[in-house]
């Protein structure tokens, strides 16, 4: 059985092909979260910002930054943006806060309006649209929120 095992590992390892990517993208920092929408390709980083892309000519077209917080050590760092959504002209970003806990940023017009606080002390670990008013956002404590744009209030 440990033969045959052999000659069929060998005999793939002969016929698999190298698989390369057919473009590459550069980002600001590690990616963490993608949306492809239509042509756009947006991507939220590890280095504070949510950065849109055209897909076809994989220029940048838009950048967002958030500004550097302290981390433990009081050190200023680039937050990291958890999560990322696009509808109608707007993005919707998770972005890590001082204390570990996360807020929740609306991006519209290169204008951001925070939707949720770190003095809420949430853990969000993803948020998506569900329509231009309301959002459904995930905790890491296993629960799922849908929030209210308008009225900033959980429903």
């Amino acid at each position: 059985m440990r033969v045959f095992v052999s000659i069929v590992f060998f005999i793939t390892s002969l016929v698999a092909s190298v698989v390369s990517p057919t473009a590459t993208i550069e980002a600001g920092g590690y990616v963490t979260d993608m949306v492809l929408v239509k042509n756009d390709l947006v991507v939220s980083t590890s280095a504070g910002t949510i950065e849109v892309y055209d897909y076809d000519t994989k220029k940048l077209k838009k950048k967002f930054s958030f500004g550097k917080i302290k981390d433990f050590m009081g050190d200023e760092i680039a937050p990291k943006v958890f999560s990322v959504d696009y509808l109608d002209g707007a993005y919707l970003g998770v972005v890590q806060s001082t204390n570990g806990s996360r807020r929740l940023f609306i991006v519209k017009d290169g204008k951001k309006r925070e939707l949720i606080s770190d003095k809420e002390d949430l853990f969000i670990s993803k948020a998506k649209f569900i329509d231009k008013n309301r959002v459904i956002y995930a905790l890491l404590g296993n629960d799922i929120v849908l929030f209210d744009i308008n009225k900033k209030e959980e429903l």
